[in-house]
């Protein structure tokens, strides 16, 4: 049970990371980013408007 902390047994999994992947998903993540910071700031607003029938209409 300690081999973990030891480093005896092999990892159960490996990763491999893009870092070209990653630039990718971030740029795409920008506007979720901006939401959930807007969410966490003035969730009562934020919801309000995201609900808004008219608002989205205008646009």
């Amino acid at each position: 049970m300690d081999e973990s902390q030891r480093g005896a047994p092999a990892p159960s999994r490996e990763f491999t990371v893009d870092a070209l992947q990653v630039k990718e998903i971030r740029k795409a993540t920008g506007p979720a980013k901006s939401l959930l910071r807007a969410l966490r700031n003035d969730p009562v607003h934020c919801i309000k408007a995201l609900s808004d029938e008219d608002a989205v209409k205008a646009q």
